[in-house]
């Protein structure tokens, strides 16, 4: 179950697709196209030139849900390899950005975004950003032979439906298409929010080895007093299978 789902208000884009001479309930039997094929300068939407000319991309969604994505290491962590615990920041920044289940390219990203916001705005009366920074930070005690780190379990929000391409040409050619499947990006709504853990794991005594001596071999690595760095992506791989969770959300964001 998704932690919320929303249904959309089509009447607007069901009015374009009209204007189009396209069925609304009918835009799933278009043909299929590749999105990348599109003209960059056909995304917007031109209907002020109807019935002679006109073009566009029109966003119809089934549903617009929110639920958690896969976490992701935020930042550095810190391994503390010494006798005595350790006070140290841990966490850092992170930025997600879009996917898709169908392929984007650089060269209709722009029209591509432009679109999903318009629409988006449209249907659910939301706004859309296609793509989220998040900053956060957080200072801990760590005891010996632990590693520490971050890890951001973000809102992602799932756009699914059908983008209908549709073009009159001066001549009398005429354009009516698709590409299908799901939009992905982090976003909020109500009272979701995205969650902070820290994650702390033991560290066996081999592997406190190796990493001293990787440490050694760059100070990048190793802190003045001797704890090590690494990115927090890294220390999720390697210890997040017997690592402990502690919700921080609270904490990290009352900064």
């Amino acid at each position: 179950m998704p932690l919320l789902e929303r249904s959309p208000n089509n009447a607007s884009v069901d009015a374009v697709l009209r204007q189009f001479e396209v069925n609304p309930a009918t835009v799933g039997s278009l043909p299929l196209i590749d999105p990348n094929h599109i003209d960059p300068s056909q995304w917007a939407v031109l209907t002020d030139l109807l019935p002679l000319m006109g073009w566009g991309v029109i966003g119809r969604y089934r549903t617009m849900s929110y639920d958690f994505g896969p976490p992701r290491g935020l930042g550095r962590a810190v391994a503390n390899t010494l006798s005595n615990p350790v006070s140290r920041e841990i966490g850092g920044e992170e930025t997600i950005g879009t996917e898709t289940t169908f392929s984007i390219s650089s060269t209709v990203e722009a029209g591509f975004f432009d679109m999903v916001k318009a629409s988006v705005t449209s249907s659910f009366s939301q706004t859309w950003s296609s793509s989220t920074t998040f900053k956060d930070y957080l200072t801990i005690p760590i005891p010996p032979g632990y590693m520490s780190w971050l890890e951001l379990r973000p809102v992602m929000r799932w756009l699914s439906g059908h983008f209908v391409h549709v073009r009159n040409h001066w001549n009398g050619g005429r354009v009516r298409t698709r590409f299908s499947g799901d939009v992905v990006a982090p976003g909020l709504e109500g009272t979701l929010q995205d969650v902070i853990v820290l994650r702390e794991a033991p560290i066996p005594q081999a592997q406190a080895e190796v990493l001293k001596a990787a440490a050694n071999r760059s100070d990048a690595l190793q802190e003045s007093d001797g704890a090590i760095m690494l990115p927090a992506s890294f220390a999720a791989l390697e210890w997040g299978e017997h690592a402990n969770s502690t919700d921080v959300t609270d904490k990290v964001r009352a900064r």
